[in-house]
């Protein structure tokens, strides 16, 4: 294969292939309302011991990812992404057939995180060294919301034949039916200049990891529950399954504006836009009281929300283009979306939604005015270093 066409443009093969390796590993994070429900309707869990289920699949994923940051560009995309989904598959498979008791539900919520952990390793790595990361993680992103929609037309599906627990098993049929496509990721292109060994402890990117891992853990505290805030105001569960289908397919359009932008608009005012939208979307679901306020509150957090996200990764990989920075970032993101679930539990057992929301907003933007500067200052420093040489394919050579 010519290396130089892989690097001046990106295949439609590459980005559909990071679509459906997103889509996959955001499954769990994705349908957790739905999975969070399932186990509150039918095994009879609080919500807190519902978060600890959150906080189990979600965490595995994380810290399958942190573990693999500094050695994830050895290995192919195709091995990785494949073991992974067939892990994910038959934990969810056997969530299914298992007993409603603690244990068996949390190990193999554990499994199917190690698994979604290493799909998502694969999706990250696989567009690092795109010629437009930010593109082709935004235009992979699109995909993978278009496949998370209609994973979650079919759960309801599911739901009225399997019954309540039938979001397992369609989850673990999905990702059986489409993991094949992954089989078109291709080699990466050896780096004639690899970034740093260290690149992983520089102030600007421990900088990036804080704001992402903090953006995480008041969204997802907050997302885990989008479900329960629906029931609470009384909204038809067709309907909520309706409402989040639909925000989730609204992500689409914060994946495109994303893909438009890239390189087109300073990255610093295209993250505080993402960031301030983020955290509104927070404040209204939060604060929802009828099927409207929900219904906005999910749609605008939806679209900031993947927004925000193709940047993140995008700048991830203009700081390390071999993925380490960019697996780093998503295992400490999935990480604190993870601890956010439980504290999301808590919070709902002795508090309320509105407070959620605040918790939220303010995960949004505490972290902006320490950390934000700090990568500024980094990404102009790379950016004079472009100018000096321009032409990002020097970066590349085939491998040995």
């Amino acid at each position: 294969m010519n290396i130089s066409s892989i690097r001046k443009s990106d295949s439609i093969a590459l980005i559909a292939a990071v679509a459906v390796a997103s889509g996959i590993a955001h499954l769990g994070t994705s349908t957790m309302p739905f999975q969070v429900g399932a186990l509150m309707d039918g095994r009879g869990l609080s919500a807190s011991m519902a978060g600890v289920f959150g906080l189990f699949e979600i965490g595995a994923l994380a810290i399958s990812m942190i573990v693999l940051s500094p050695i994830i560009h050895r290995f192919s995309s195709v091995t990785i992404s494949l073991i992974g989904a067939v892990l994910a598959a038959l934990a969810h498979a056997a969530m299914f057939l298992i007993p409603a008791t603690m244990p068996p539900l949390l190990a193999c919520a554990a499994l199917a995180g190690i698994g979604y952990g290493l799909v998502f390793a694969a999706a990250i790595t696989g567009a690092a060294t795109a010629h437009n990361p930010d593109r082709v993680y935004a235009l992979g992103n699109v995909g993978a919301i278009l496949f998370i929609v209609v994973m979650m037309m079919i759960i309801p599906l599911a739901s009225v034949r399997l019954g309540a627990m039938g979001a397992f098993p369609a989850i673990a049929a999905l990702i059986l039916v489409v993991a094949p496509a992954m089989l078109r990721f291709r080699s990466k292109p050896a780096l004639l200049a690899p970034p740093p060994a260290r690149v992983l402890s520089q102030p600007a990117t421990i900088a990036l990891l804080i704001m992402w891992s903090c953006y995480s853990l008041g969204t997802g505290a907050l997302w885990s529950f989008a479900e329960r805030i629906g029931t609470k105001l009384a909204i038809h569960p067709e309907l909520i399954a309706t409402i989040l289908s639909a925000s989730t397919a609204c992500g689409v359009l914060g994946s495109l504006v994303a893909a438009v932008i890239g390189g087109w608009i300073p990255r610093i005012p295209a993250m505080l836009i993402g960031l301030a939208g983020t955290a509104l979307s927070c404040v209204l679901m939060g604060y929802a009281d009828s099927t409207i306020g929900f219904a906005l509150g999910v749609l605008t957090y939806w679209i900031f929300y993947m927004y925000q996200y193709a940047l993140f990764l995008g700048t991830a990989a203009m700081f390390d283009s071999e993925g380490r920075l960019g697996t780093l970032g998503g295992g400490c993101e999935r990480l604190a979306f993870a601890v956010g679930a439980p504290i999301g539990g808590l919070i709902v057992d002795h508090g309320s939604f509105g407070a959620l929301g605040l918790l939220g907003f303010a995960s949004c933007l505490v972290t902006i005015p320490i950390c934000m500067p700090i990568v500024a200052r980094a990404l102009r420093q790379r950016a004079d270093r472009l100018n000096e040489s321009p032409d990002r394919s020097t970066e590349y050579a085939p491998a040995p």
